[in-house]
């Protein structure tokens, strides 16, 4: 409907749509002409809502008078309150309080130019992985679908159908978990992928390791489309190349090496490659990262964060950066809700950072007591033997839509992650935050 992420649609957008394009009513757009607190209303718009969930998804706009004998379209706005509350939240109420399950969904305002009071809403709703969605005003309990430009009650095979079609995208989607062997952290084999299995990290010669330690951070779209995204393309690799760095707190940091990309069935795969004269003929990785054109995002690291600290017994201990890893999740967090928008996703993703090979390691690499001295905690003379992780593998796992990534969600995620992580190496107090519970993000 628009060629740009929704978030960057603007007035000029509209005008365009609706003055040069003309567009009319269609499978994926609707219009209204206001918005109000009748039941008639909102029963119509709850209608329209879950008509495009459980069909192909699409758009509302709402301030578009349409006049359907003359085929005429006219933008007239909408006010940008309702009932003393913003537009948006009076919608959210609304479909949360009559909408069974719950709908996922983009919404805006867009303001006229000159004029602040009046604004169009626009709203995207994707077809939804989790239908059939129910209407429940007022007890009504129906499912409604949408047919080209009208909304008609869904029949029993059509309600069936859709059940079958969530039963269908949950397998689908927990197959892929299964084929990257991220589904189940008891299971041997879990974090391992054609690409993991080639980072290395030395700590495994001096700490006489079987297999390199290494960490996965994960984004995986819950509906997964293997065309949603063309990854072999120079527009992509240009916008990945503004978006590959340059992320708070480290803005020097680099997600990626942008210089090496490799383009390969339905991915791209950039590496950070191992020289090593005693590897010869192995191609080994610092790190990588992957992006599938079915949305999927992946970075594997191991010796950015997992190194080992040599005691003064001669003992080697390795251990885990616990602030630049979640430094680095932060990062990875910023920059999946730029890509997510960029390929106009925007329904729920699993985030999961994959922890593997870290049995008898120790957390280290955080506190603002260490007072300048990097590596005094949690090796300081009254712990001589700091508690290590007792597992050799787990994750840490969190399920949000792209609306939801703000700056404060965002830090009550990292939060939780590195509450996780200090659980699993046996530590009570949650690492990296400062007393207030604030970020300590300048201890990098």
């Amino acid at each position: 409907m628009f060629d740009k992420p929704f978030n960057k649609i603007n007035i000029e957008d509209i005008e365009k749509l609706i003055r040069i394009r003309k567009e009319q009513e269609n499978n994926y757009l609707e219009y209204k002409e206001k918005i109000d607190l009748s039941d008639k209303f909102k029963k119509n718009f709850l209608k329209t809502v879950s008509g495009f969930a459980n069909a192909k998804g699409g758009f509302i706009a709402i301030g578009i008078k349409e006049d359907k004998k003359e085929n005429l379209l006219e933008i007239i706005g909408i006010e940008n309150t309702i009932n003393h509350q913003k537009v948006e939240e009076w919608v959210n109420n609304v479909l949360l309080a009559n909408l069974d399950k719950k709908v996922q969904y983009n919404i805006k305002t867009i303001e006229f130019k000159n004029n602040e009071k009046k604004i169009i809403l626009l709203i995207y709703i994707p077809e939804s992985p989790k239908k059939p969605h129910m209407v429940t005003l007022k007890g009504e309990n129906h499912y409604y679908l949408r047919h080209n430009k009208s909304v008609n009650l869904a029949t029993h095979s059509e309600v069936e159908e859709m059940f079958e079609y969530s039963k269908k995208v949950k397998k689908g989607y927990e197959d892929f978990l299964k084929l990257r062997n991220l589904f189940d952290e008891h299971d041997v084999k879990f974090g391992l992928n054609e690409k993991s299995k080639k980072i290395y990290n030395e700590i495994i010669e001096v700490s006489n390791n079987q297999a390199s330690p290494f960490i996965l951070v994960s984004f995986i779209p819950i509906y997964l489309d293997e065309y949603r995204v063309k990854t072999a393309s120079y527009e992509f690799l240009d916008w990945l190349k503004t978006y590959f760095r340059g992320f708070k707190p480290n803005i020097n940091f680099e997600l990626f090496d942008y210089s090496n990309w490799k383009i390969e069935y339905k991915s791209i795969f950039s590496s950070t490659i191992w020289n090593n004269e005693r590897l010869p003929q192995k191609e080994k990785y610092y790190s990588y990262f992957e992006i599938m054109n079915n949305g999927f995002f992946e970075r594997g690291m191991s010796t950015e964060i997992i190194r080992y600290k040599e005691k003064q017994n001669s003992s080697i201990k390795p251990i885990l950066n616990l602030t630049e890893t979640v430094n680095i999740v932060l990062t990875l967090l910023k920059f999946a809700k730029l890509f997510f928008q960029k390929i106009n996703y925007y329904d729920e993703i699993l985030f999961q950072l994959s922890v593997v090979n870290v049995k008898n390691f120790t957390l280290a690499g955080f506190s603002h007591k260490n007072i300048g001295e990097y590596w005094t905690e949690p090796f300081h003379t009254l712990n001589i033997h700091p508690r290590s992780c007792t597992i050799d593998r787990f994750k840490c796992t969190k399920r949000f839509i792209v609306n939801e990534l703000s700056k404060d969600f965002i830090e009550k995620t990292i939060y939780a992650v590195a509450e996780q992580l200090s659980n699993a190496f046996g530590l009570l107090e949650v690492k990296y935050f400062i007393d207030e519970n604030d970020l300590d993000c300048n201890n990098n």
